[in-house]
């Protein structure tokens, strides 16, 4: 917690960029910074790829190979209010209160905002935005906010609490030092030097101070700072400095204050052979006259001023010790550290015990002030404090663990062991996702977009196996599938399989299962399991799942599966294309052209841009995402396709389901990680996806809607069909009780004694307890049992009496309940079958009984009635309904009472029987007549401070009299 005024913070920011890397041997090649690998030259994805896990393992073929370089640094430095000198050299005072660039090149750029900064505070509060790649982290002291674009690539070690190590697998590395002053250092390598695009308030690094303070306008140098730093201010509508004049009249008092920066003090002795003291002394002259004015304390500023003269000293590897003899002594927070005024750079840490990984990369092995842990302890940077080696806690998906704490890693075990994870070595699945407008990530991580209504190869095998293929347009959402030699399509709500319409599922061939996995996605799986797609045709959401079994082995626009993100556009010539058209057109599967011009769809439709961006970001950055933080799930994949899918098109239902498409993706991804997202409850998310009845579970089913559904067992046919072996992993999806199954021929939650059997051949649904003939290839006598089929040798003697035993009977006969919509399956075989001019009475009754149509008893809710009974249908319109001969019912209008409910929070059934929710807190008209004769009002009552609804208020007017229910 930071004291306004008196406690002021100190930060240090080290940028250092690694370029021209060279192999160190024939047979390895430095990737980045972070990692070098063995492997072909070919370097990891670090989407997909944890460089730190994988190093932590004792087997790994990765290692870290990080040579210290020694390159000469360039430092910018702000200090105090308005302080700052340039990388070559030129001082200058800027009491700026904006917004400013304060450097940056094209790809990179730091921006500096002064917050609650008054001309007469010796300090102020700093904020720093640091902005690569498109990608943003916002830093105040050693605090890391604003972290929803927070970069997938970027790896935190912490030295200890007030210092920050950052390190991007691009070569970017930044250290932030928040030592309790004021004070910005930022270090640039040499290599920087005389780059023409590097611009700021730290100036433009090209060894001249000449031109330090060059005006962008006119491009002449001006000797005023104030016009200099308000052109780098970047909001226009922020007031700029105006040029003052400092009045503030130096006094004995003040001299004494600053005597150690003059000749006359032998402290600095060694630092004035190097720098001269006349800025820092004049500085500390006014800085100290200013707190005299204010009525501060004088050893702030004072103690300030030396600070940022010893970080000038310290660069020419001189080091003094100064603090006590000036009265500006330091204290560490922790009991266990001790500050020293020369520490290593290359602190270890329980996450860097040994510092092979994050090598320091210093001049003349020059050493850093900072708190340092004593003895044999090391830093903790979860605990904030110095201990043992075997006592180092670890972190994974931002929680923290003691040491043997275990954990799956993927398909890995790992334990914490002296703060690092030491874990098997496994080959694991990897997922391609493939959503909305072609939005892709392939198995290796690669992010992209593609324009084209084209069918176009996901996925296939880069031998002559044909052992999988899978092709994809995304006009008209129509995914194929072919494994060996079975062949699936979904195409406009319909599923064909060997060129066969299934009018439901599960279905099961030689080759593959197709199942609904939950209420929202499909499912195709091969029998050994190593192929899994699931796909979800409301929100144009395709998953392949592929087993280590096939690494290496395939390519295609969801690329080649190998860890390596730089060759997935590797095309059937057995080249790596760079460019995105060639590419696709490569994996054309039809005479389809792809548009020549792969643009940003926001580049086309600029107008929508802003809308798009908006709303997109206000979907991705609602709170309700926010325990799945951006340390676990970069949303910035999700983000850039929601942009420029709604871009693309800003109709109403195209709209919906793009919103919709990329909740469901990014909610996904969260369950992937074992983060649970309830979006459903929050209306306007739920409203999004209800446009596109997506994940609409109806209250007569009693499931609710889950991103974790059980993947293995949770619908009743899945009770024969999943494989023993099925891992379990969260599915979305209509969600049942424990211990009950949805039933997807009723829409139901059932026990699993409830349950139907499905018989795929027939595309048959049989009762519990109920038998039913089918042909597997022999005519069988099946029953249900447990939601699964039991199936004995059918013997002819088993036929009733009313039936005859054939060898061409079909399995699927005429029954009193589908005999004026009979559909002849074409599956015939020996059995029984009724005498010709008769019916089945009921095929999956225990009453294999046959008789004439005429003899038809009627049916309703699995009931018989025979010809000239009555029933009355109050739950269906208030009908009388007499049985007819043949089984047909004739029903009449009449009047009867009708019923309206409330009841829960918010549930509503109308006299007409319609289902739904309504969440007001406000008083309401429940019914009322035409006449205003009477009126009932209902409103909820709230109770607690979590806002629960806990009784409601009826209010009954009829005829000028008013009754008051309270509960």
């Amino acid at each position: 917690m930071h004291l306004i005024i008196c406690r002021m913070v100190f930060i240090t920011i080290i940028i250092i960029i690694f370029v021209n890397f060279k192999p160190i041997s024939s047979t390895s090649q430095f990737c980045s910074v972070l990692h070098t690998t063995t492997k072909e030259d070919k370097c990891p994805n670090p989407l997909s790829f944890d460089i730190l896990e994988e190093y932590a393992k004792p087997l790994s073929s990765w290692k870290l190979n990080i040579p210290v370089t020694q390159q000469s640094l360039a430092t910018c430095h702000l200090w105090g209010r308005d302080h700052i000198r340039t990388f070559d050299g030129t001082y200058y005072r800027f009491p700026g209160s904006c917004t400013y660039k304060l450097i940056g090149s094209t790809t990179w750029q730091i921006n500096i905002q002064f917050i609650n900064c008054t001309t007469t505070k010796s300090s102020c509060e700093k904020k720093l935005t640091i902005v690569i790649a498109g990608k943003t982290l916002e830093i105040i002291g050693t605090s890391l906010t604003n972290l929803t674009a927070y970069p997938s690539s970027l790896i935190i070690q912490r030295q200890e609490k007030n210092i920050l190590d950052l390190y991007f697998t691009n070569g970017i590395r930044l250290k932030i030092h928040n030592q309790h002053q004021q004070t910005i250092i930022i270090q640039l390598e040499e290599n920087f030097m005389n780059d023409h695009i590097l611009s700021g308030l730290c100036g433009d690094y090209n060894n001249n101070q000449d031109d330090d303070l060059k005006l962008l306008t006119t491009g002449l140098i001006t000797t005023m700072p104030v016009d200099f730093g308000n052109q780098w201010k970047l909001y226009r509508n922020c007031p700029d400095v105006p040029r003052v004049i400092n009045n503030c009249l130096i006094t004995s008092e003040a001299i004494d204050e600053c005597i150690s920066l003059t000749n006359h003090s032998e402290i600095f002795q060694s630092c004035f052979e190097k720098i001269d003291p006349k800025y820092f002394y004049e500085t500390c002259l006014n800085d100290v006259c200013s707190a005299m004015l204010e009525n501060k304390s004088l050893k702030t500023p004072r103690c300030q001023v030396l600070e940022a003269f010893v970080e000038e000293c310290q660069e020419y590897n001189i080091h003094t010790q100064w603090r006590s003899k000036t009265g500006c002594s330091k204290r560490c927070l922790s009991q266990n550290m001790v500050f020293a005024e020369c520490a290593s750079p290359c602190r270890r840490t329980c996450q860097n015990p040994s510092s092979t990984i994050t090598q320091c990369h210093t001049q003349n092995n020059q050493c850093t002030p900072g708190c340092v842990c004593k003895n044999t302890t090391v830093y903790d940077s979860f605990q904030n404090e110095c201990v043992p080696l075997e006592q180092c806690t670890c972190q994974y998906n931002n929680v923290q663990y003691q040491p043997g704490d275990q954990v799956s890693i993927d398909c890995n075990d790992c334990k914490c062991d002296h703060g690092r994870w030491l874990c098997t070595n496994r080959t694991c699945s990897r997922t391609c996702l493939v959503f909305g407008n072609m939005n892709i990530l392939t198995f290796d991580g690669k992010q992209y977009a593609l324009v084209s209504k084209c069918n176009q190869v996901l996925v296939e095998t880069n031998d002559q196996s044909n052992d999988l293929r899978i092709t994809y347009t995304n006009e008209g959402n129509e995914l194929n599938i072919q494994v060996l030699d079975t062949k699936v399509v979904f195409r406009q709500n319909s599923v064909i399989i060997n060129g066969k319409i299934r009018h439901t599922l599960p279905y099961q061939t030689d080759d593959v299962i197709i199942r609904y996995a939950s209420t929202v996605f499909i499912e195709v799986r091969n029998i050994q399991s190593t192929v899994v797609l699931h796909f979800d045709p409301l929100t144009s959401r395709i998953y392949i799942k592929l087993h280590p079994s096939f690494f290496n082995r395939v390519r295609g626009l969801c690329g080649t599966f190998n860890y390596i993100t730089n060759d997935d556009f590797l095309t059937p010539n057995n080249i790596i294309e760079t460019d995105l058209l060639t590419f696709a057109n490569a994996y054309l599967d039809s005479s389809c052209s792809i548009p020549d011009q792969q643009i940003d769809t926001c580049f086309n439709f600029p107008a929508n841009e802003q809308n798009a961006r908006t709303e997109c970001t206000n979907l991705l950055k609602h709170s309700i995402f926010s325990s799945c933080s951006p340390l676990i799930i970069d949303p910035t994949f999700f983000l850039t396709s929601c942009i420029r899918d709604l871009c693309q098109d800003q109709s109403t239902i195209h709209h919906d389901q793009v919103k919709c498409s990329v909740i469901t993706a990014l909610a996904h991804a969260c369950a992937l990680k074992g983060i649970i997202i309830d979006w459903m409850s929050n209306e306007t998310l739920a409203k999004t996806c209800q446009t596109i009845n997506y994940g609409q579970c109806g209250l007569a089913s009693q499931a609710d809607y889950s991103e974790c559904v059980s993947e293995c067992q949770s619908f009743c046919t899945d009770i024969d069909l999943v494989p023993s072996s099925c891992i379990n992993q969260c599915l979305p999806g209509c969600a049942c009780e424990s211990g009950q199954f949805y039933d997807e021929h009723s829409h139901v939650c059932r026990l699993r004694e409830e349950c139907s059997c499905y018989e795929s051949q027939s595309e048959q649904y049989i009762h519990p307890s109920h038998s039913f003939l089918v042909q597997t290839p022999i005519v069988s006598n099946c029953s249900c049992s447990n939601g699964s089929l039991q199936c004995t040798s059918f013997d002819q003697n088993q036929c009733s009496s009313t039936q005859v035993y054939s060898l061409n009977a079909t399995l699927c006969p005429r029954t009193c309940t589908n005999y004026l919509s009979h559909y002849d399956c074409g599956l015939y075989g020996a059995g029984c079958t009724c005498p010709s001019g008769k019916i089945l009475l009921d095929s999956i009754s225990h009453q294999q009984k046959c008789i004439s149509i005429e003899e038809c008893p009627c049916q309703y809710n699995r009931q018989y009635y025979i010809e000239n009974e009555t029933i009355i249908q109050n739950d269906q319109g208030c009908q009388n309904c007499t049985c007819q001969r043949g089984g047909l019912w004739s029903c009449k209008q009449i009047s009867c009472m009708k019923t309206c409910t409330i009841f829960g929070h918010s549930h509503y059934q109308t006299f007409d029987g319609l289902y739904y929710s309504f969440p007001g807190l406000c008083q309401y008209i429940l019914v009322k007549d035409a006449n205003n004769l009477f009126r009932i009002l209902t409103q909820n009552i709230q109770c607690g401070i979590n806002g629960q609804v806990c009784s409601k208020n009826i209010i009954i007017e009829y005829n000028g009299v008013i009754i008051d229910l309270i509960r």
